[in-house]
């Protein structure tokens, strides 16, 4: 599989029509005063910007001499795109950041007079972490040059496996990479090949090739993963420079991306903690109606059944009954409460909030290699989750792998009943079990007490004049009373056919009804 100098040609079109060339590779080449340099590969990332390997640049950039010879130009680093159009397509750079220790620089594209740039058209890939369990991947790069190329030469796109838990770190941090494909004996085959990109299964970049291994016949190199590199505080604003996104994504992002409510995720592809999650939307909590009366957002109101939950919470996380089921009627804020005592709560502040998908979500993650350590695994209007699919050995099997786990769902009264009526109902017999199940059950009128809470706390008059008469602050919001008077206004067909269809919505499922 090595690579080899396929022709010298001062058009590459015809090459580039028959050998398929990463976008975003390029080779590099650093040079003195004197016009001697060396080869390298690059990865173009942002608009403008290069990643590669410091030891290629820095004994020209370091270079000048007060005793140099009168006419010695400056320092050159360029770069030429995989995909060039022509054999002289060289375009200048300027370097913008090197780490300070590691072997890692980041150049920006700075065309001179006469040189043309064209960005990739492809999106920048994203930058991820390895995590410790090998990766599949392929290392990419520009092989076998020392002088500076005038031809057109082949790529090695090396599949391999990225070993981030195998041996002790170097003074480089590096990792090994093993080339799967079987490779000559031969010294020259990686020279040139520093900097080049090393790619995972998702096509994220996950680190950068710093040199071959000298005892493993050529079939090892060494690389830098780029979460490493991008711990030095001055790789953010380098990276803006040249419009690169510094975001490191978690080795499981795309996992988590599938299966989890996309609100419910860091920029980096992980569930958030629950001290970080900002509002409570993600927690299922409805947005009040619109219109002037309900315009203004209204603080959390206090509920006589805080403290049940507190308690419950408090036992599940210090290992107890581990699921709390938070009841009620629809509206009656069920969600609303259950996340306020999370989000007051100082140990599960600290804690993972998990809110998958209701279409499998939890299944695809059951079925990884997750961590479940301090995490809530968060099921409003677990119904819904079962409606559609969702296997009750499933919920076992995930609380089972972590003592640490915690559940929290809502459902509404009359579906736990409904599930009550069921013969052998698997959901039913869980739900019910007082060994591993807290109930807390939250009314939807306000009892006397939170009632005058709610004067004390509530400027709203016609808020307050509902509340008396028994509404529920949560269907107030929704403004459910008004939908009621319309649907009980309604012809009765009309009625007939919303009740159907809210019913239908109800059950999760998602088929078309037939006329």
């Amino acid at each position: 599989m090595a690579a080899r100098v396929l022709q010298t040609c001062t058009d590459a079109r015809a090459f580039r029509e028959t050998v398929a060339v990463p976008e975003r590779l390029v080779e590099l080449w650093a040079a003195g005063s004197d016009g001697r340099g060396k080869c390298g590969s690059g990865w173009i990332v942002g608009q403008q910007g290069v990643l590669t390997c410091r030891h290629v640049l820095d004994p020209y950039l370091n270079s000048v001499r007060a005793d140099q010879p009168a006419g010695s130009g400056p320092p050159v680093v360029q770069i030429r795109p995989a995909g060039a159009p022509t054999t002289t397509a060289w375009v200048d750079c300027a370097v913008v950041w090197r780490h300070p220790t590691l072997d890692v620089a980041l150049l920006s594209v700075t065309p001179a007079a006469g040189q043309h740039w064209e960005p990739p058209a492809d999106r920048s890939p994203r930058l991820a972490a390895t995590g410790q369990r090998p990766i599949d991947g392929v290392a990419t790069g520009f092989p076998e040059a020392e002088a500076k190329p005038t031809g057109v030469r082949d790529t090695e796109q090396a599949p391999g496996r990225l070993l981030p838990g195998g041996g002790a770190r170097d003074a480089q941090r590096t990792v090994p990479f093993d080339v799967d494909a079987s490779v000559p004996d031969d010294a020259t085959l990686w020279k040139g090949f520093s900097g080049s990109a090393v790619l995972d299964d998702h096509d994220r970049l996950v680190g950068i090739v710093a040199k071959a291994h000298p005892d493993r016949q050529q079939r090892r190199l060494l690389v830098i993963p780029v979460a490493e590199a991008a711990d030095d505080p001055d790789f953010v604003a380098a990276a803006a420079s040249v419009g690169l996104d510094p975001t490191i994504e978690d080795r499981q992002a795309p996992l988590w991306r599938r299966s989890v409510d996309p609100g419910a995720l860091t920029t980096a592809g992980v569930p958030p903690t629950v001290a970080d999650v900002d509002g409570v939307t993600v927690f299922g909590v409805r947005g009040t109606a619109s219109g002037r009366a309900r315009a203004a957002p209204l603080d959390y109101l206090p509920r006589g059944r805080d403290q049940d939950l507190d308690t419950a919470l408090a036992e599940a996380g210090s290992g107890g009954r581990r699921v709390v089921l938070v009841v009620g009627d629809s509206a009656a804020g069920k969600s609303r409460s259950a996340s306020e005592a999370l989000r007051r709560s100082e140990v599960f502040g600290r804690w993972r909030l998990v809110v998958p998908q209701p279409d499998g979500g939890l299944s695809r993650l059951a079925a990884a290699d997750l961590s479940w350590a301090d995490a809530v695994l968060w099921l409003d209007d677990l119904d819904k989750y079962l409606g559609r699919g969702l296997d009750v050995g499933t919920l076992r099997q995930v609380l089972a792998e972590d003592r640490s786990l915690v559940m929290v769902a809502t459902m509404r009264t009359s579906q736990l009943q409904a599930r009550q009526s069921e013969l052998a109902n698997p959901a039913w017999d869980f739900l019910t079990d007082d060994s591993q199940v807290t109930r807390v059950d939250v009314e939807a009128a306000l009892s006397p007490d939170e009632l005058a809470d709610a004067h004390a706390r509530i400027h709203d008059q016609a808020l307050l004049s509902a509340l008396d008469k028994g509404v529920g602050l949560g269907e107030w919001l929704i403004a459910g009373p008004e939908l009621m008077k319309k649907l009980a206004g309604g012809e009765p067909l009309r009625r007939a056919f919303a009740d159907t269809v809210i019913a239908w919505s109800r059950t999760g499922l998602d088929q078309p009804l037939a006329q």
